[in-house]
């Protein structure tokens, strides 16, 4: 692709932006964090649907330098996210799952329109029944089954996940990557992009009116 079909970068409008996949791990360790930033600051968040790579699991057992340094590497992870989440008081079963989320990201980006107000209370169910182990996320009846609680047409939402969301959704995500925005958890201040939870302080003395040091 050329640089002039590249499509139009999306517009971040909000304080922040936060890009998620129900997928990855460190999304959902990021969503708490991030919804308490938000009510700390008394802020809007504009929650976006990125589809993303799974994390990748340990490879198999084998003898040489590199693989042990990837398994080493995969096991860090695993320990890391299972001490956060537990802080946090959330379960994820298996950091390294792996499997298919469009139907949730279809649901995200339906409501985002439509509802927007509930999308955190769709996206708290949903990463909590996910990483439970209670949701096939590709699933778009099951999904539909979370929206039944946020008011919005189920069967509505079943026409547009089996039709014309896919291709809104492809739209989004390529709008995104244009803007910058290429892994989950991204966070959008100022339309500068940050990825991980990790710099939620810069986020918040940013949005705060940089007062002060900044927390480098």
């Amino acid at each position: 692709m050329t640089e002039s079909a590249l499509p139009e970068p999306f517009a971040f409008a909000a304080p922040l932006s936060v890009c998620v996949d129900v997928k990855h791990p460190q999304a959902y360790l990021a969503l708490g964090p991030v919804l308490a930033l938000a009510a700390e600051l008394g802020i809007d968040v504009d929650w976006l649907p990125f589809p993303a790579q799974a994390m990748k699991p340990p490879p198999p057992a084998a003898d040489d330098r590199g693989t042990r340094h990837r398994r080493l590497r995969a096991e860090y992870w695993r320990s890391e996210i299972a001490r956060y989440a537990e802080v946090q008081g959330i379960v994820i079963d298996d950091p390294f799952r792996q499997g298919d989320s469009t139907a949730v990201s279809l649901a995200h980006l339906w409501l985002r329109s439509r509802a927007p107000g509930s999308v955190p209370g769709f996206l708290e169910r949903v990463f909590a029944d996910y990483w439970r182990g209670d949701l096939d996320a590709g699933d778009v009846d099951a999904v539909a089954d979370r929206l039944q609680d946020f008011d919005v047409g189920r069967a509505a939402f079943a026409s547009f996940a089996r039709g014309a969301g896919e291709a809104e959704l492809a739209v989004l995500r390529s709008r995104l990557v244009s803007a910058g925005v290429f892994s989950v958890p991204s966070l959008v201040v100022e339309n500068e992009v940050f990825v991980g939870r990790a710099h939620l302080p810069m986020v918040r003395w940013m949005l705060g009116g940089r007062v002060g040091p900044p927390p480098i």
